[in-house]
């Protein structure tokens, strides 16, 4: 988790949006691989990420989060921003379908963390 809260912020990406791409792509399965060919936490496709994974696999968490983050970072910057059209690109959609399902997950971190908060707090009083 530490990793992908550096090289999210590091990359101005909100954490609790990687985290959700993360949840989207692979269900948090390091090993996890599609029948595109994408393997690793944040289903990269070897062939069309040569330069960024540098020979490394991307099976490898550290490896696939740094690597993830670089090529959403692109699509943000590539979209003007755009969330819709980033998270579209980093998928190879077309349509806002992926951009829900990542945004569902990063409403269901959102309410956990916020409620692991209030837990907390009413602990500690």
């Amino acid at each position: 988790m530490s990793h992908t809260y550096a090289h999210s912020l590091s990359n101005d990406i909100n954490p609790k949006l990687l985290l959700a791409l993360i949840k989207t792509e692979s269900g948090f399965i390091k090993n996890a691989k599609s029948n595109h060919k994408a393997i690793g936490l944040t289903q990269i496709i070897q062939k069309w990420h040569k330069k960024k994974l540098k020979n490394r696999s991307p099976l490898n968490p550290v490896v696939a989060i740094e690597v993830g983050t670089l090529i959403l970072k692109e699509c943000f910057v590539s979209n003007k921003n755009n969330e819709v059209k980033a998270l579209s690109c980093y998928n190879g959609s077309k349509n806002k379908i992926y951009f829900n399902k990542v945004k569902k997950q990063e409403h269901i971190l959102s309410t956990y963390i916020k409620n692991q908060t209030i837990l907390t707090l009413a602990q500690n009083n």
